[in-house]
């Protein structure tokens, strides 16, 4: 059967021949021996590696001799061990090609025989290779299918186990090994790298390996025009290099040529038509990557990409958050928010302290939980006016402090809508105006003593400011002096 060469850099002894005979001129390809009877039955040996193109056999299977009939086998020159031939009494030799549908050699059909080979049975043998090559096209066809559901099977288990894998990832470093690993073992790569664009976008980072030095992890830096990954980036696609002695795309970096590498496999991790880095795997041996191998690596990399971006997004999401927390907790004043429902959700340590109530007593909780009657009713009114109409809210009422006594608060609050519009809940800020309302009503209770005060005395009495302008004066000022100022209310 004809295959793609396999042992060529392992033991084959063709592939090392020297003599002309012997030596192997097509290395793509090779006939392997599939199937024997008669005096031998074993696969193994020198005669289970047959060069593509040379000898009777591997001359039949390119196509230099289509069919092989000779009954001489001991002195045609096409033979080439007549020894042999003479030792096992042999005469005949016969080959055909084994083509399939669209023509194509998959294999050669041969026979040794003891006793000539007549035109009828030289016939018969060619039918019956022709039979056969259909056999085999049709076994062929089942394996084949076979064994691509088998490998789509294995490879969709894999994508999931990545897949999984990567969702359980708890920080960036952690992710990126998960990322760079699994593709390594599953695809038989000697290194496996991640590499990200810079935030300028100008380079590209090793953000994890597995295969290479770790400590390039961080520092190891490709500018445009350095190695695939690079090409990779600027083409925006999926390519492979079979030898890097050969390559010309693109400046070869030295550590390349230090690690012995030969083959490369390089796919890009894009989110729409944003390109961000690139998932590069490297083998020692060259290496013909298969396409089922690259839509496979692809994959791999258009998962990592979505986790990586989520990633990224949920460390600036929790900044934010952690950002925002700090703002909340430093605030003197009360601060709490709550959903529709009027549940508290959160709250701020100053609205704690201020209840005399812990977080955890007050989240999940509602004015009905946390307040008396009187002030739950007052409280859930204005929520509720709050969130039909909603915008800011400023009123005055009283709020239960901590220590037992009643407290004259002013509440700013606010609603946060979706992006619709419609109030999800509100957010409320309390401000303890206790002692300012105190005084404010000591300084009414003094305007009052003062008014009365100014009544009672017999003289005129007149007040100025700096500038001169009267701004205050008794009723018998007024009569001597015939100007008015309102008394003091």
């Amino acid at each position: 059967m004809v295959r793609q060469g396999d042992r060529c850099d392992d033991g084959c002894p063709h592939a090392s021949s020297s003599d002309e005979l012997h030596i192997c001129s097509f290395r793509g390809k090779c006939l392997h021996l599939a199937s024997s009877s008669g005096r031998y039955t074993h696969l193994d040996g020198f005669h289970g590696r047959v060069p593509y193109g040379c000898y009777k056999i591997g001359r039949i299977a390119s196509g230099e001799i289509e069919t092989f009939l000779t009954n001489d086998v001991t002195h045609d020159p096409r033979v080439h061990d007549h020894q042999w031939a003479a030792d096992h009494d042999l005469v005949s030799f016969a080959g055909y090609q084994l083509r399939d549908h669209k023509g194509q050699v998959n294999g050669v059909l041969a026979f040794f025989s003891q006793h000539p080979i007549s035109q009828e049975e030289h016939a018969i043998l060619e039918n019956l290779a022709n039979t056969t090559a259909h056999i085999i096209q049709a076994d062929f066809h089942r394996l084949r299918l076979e064994e691509l559901a088998w490998q789509q099977t294995r490879h969709l288990q894999e994508l999931l186990n990545f897949s999984q894998s990567l969702g359980s990832s708890r920080d960036i470093a952690s992710l990126y090994r998960k990322i760079t690993s699994p593709p390594k073992d599953f695809l038989k790569l000697d290194f496996s790298t991640l590499l990200i664009l810079s935030d300028d976008r100008k380079s590209l980072v090793i953000r994890d390996t597995v295969g290479f030095d770790q400590s390039m992890i961080d520092t190891f830096v490709l500018v445009e025009g350095q190695g695939l990954a690079t090409y990779v980036i600027h083409e925006k696609k999926t390519a492979t290099v079979h030898d890097f002695t050969t390559e010309d795309r693109f400046e070869i970096p030295s550590v390349i040529k230090n690690n012995k590498i030969s083959s490369s496999l390089c796919v890009p991790m894009m989110i729409g038509d944003d390109i961000f880095g690139v998932l590069i795997g490297h083998t020692h041996k060259k290496r013909t990557f298969l396409p089922a191998e690259i839509a496979l690596y692809q994959s791999f990399a258009n998962q990592a990409a979505v986790a990586i971006k989520n990633m990224l997004h949920m460390q600036k999401l929790q900044a934010s958050e952690q950002k925002l927390r700090t703002i909340i907790e430093t605030l003197p004043s009360p601060l709490f928010y709550k959903n529709a429902e009027g549940v508290y959700l959160d709250c701020n340590a100053a609205f704690s302290d201020f209840l005399g109530l812990s977080k955890e007593q007050i989240i999940h909780s509602t004015v009905d939980d946390l307040f008396s009657d009187a002030l739950a009713d007052a409280h859930r009114k204005a929520d509720l006016e709050l969130l039909k109409n909603t915008g800011k809210q400023t009123y005055e009422t009283k709020a239960r402090h901590a220590d037992g006594t009643l407290r004259d608060v002013l509440f700013h609050k606010a609603t946060w809508n979706d992006q619709k519009g419609e109030a999800q809940g509100l957010v409320g800020i309390v401000l303890d105006i206790t002692k300012r309302k105190q005084a404010e009503q000591e300084l009414a209770a003094e305007k009052e003593r003062l008014a009365v005060t100014l009544k009672s005395i017999g003289d005129g009495v007149i007040t100025t400011d700096i500038d001169g302008n009267i701004v205050l004066l008794n009723r018998i000022a007024e009569d001597i002096t015939g100007s008015a100022v309102p008394e003091p209310a």
